[in-house]
C-alpha cells in the first residue's frame, strides 16, 4: 500500500495520512468479502437452529435442553451443503 500525506480539508481525523485510490479499492473489496462471509455464516447458523427445533418431539413431552443441544451440535458439524440436503 502506498500512503501519501493528506493536506488541507481532505485530512482524516488522525490528520496524517490517506490512502491512494488503489489501496482504497482493495480495502473496499476485502470489507465486502468479509461482510458477505459473515452474513453467509449467520444464515447457516440460523438454518441449523431452525432444523434443530423442527425435529422436536411431537408428543406432549417437551424437548429437553440436552436433546436440543445434541441436535444442534449434529447440525453444526455438517457442511452447509449437507445441512441443505
Amino acid at each position: 500500500m502506498r500512503f501519501k500525506r493528506a493536506a488541507g480539508p481532505g485530512r482524516f481525523a488522525s490528520g496524517i495520512i490517506s490512502m491512494d485510490k488503489e489501496s482504497e479499492h482493495i480495502r473496499e473489496v476485502f470489507a465486502h468479502y468479509g461482510l458477505a462471509l459473515y452474513l453467509a455464516q449467520c444464515i447457516e447458523k440460523g438454518i441449523c437452529i431452525l432444523l434443530s427445533g423442527q425435529y422436536a418431539p411431537t408428543s406432549p413431552e417437551k424437548m429437553t435442553r440436552w436433546r436440543y443441544e445434541e441436535l444442534l451440535d449434529g447440525h453444526i458439524q455438517l457442511s452447509f451443503g449437507q445441512v441443505m440436503t
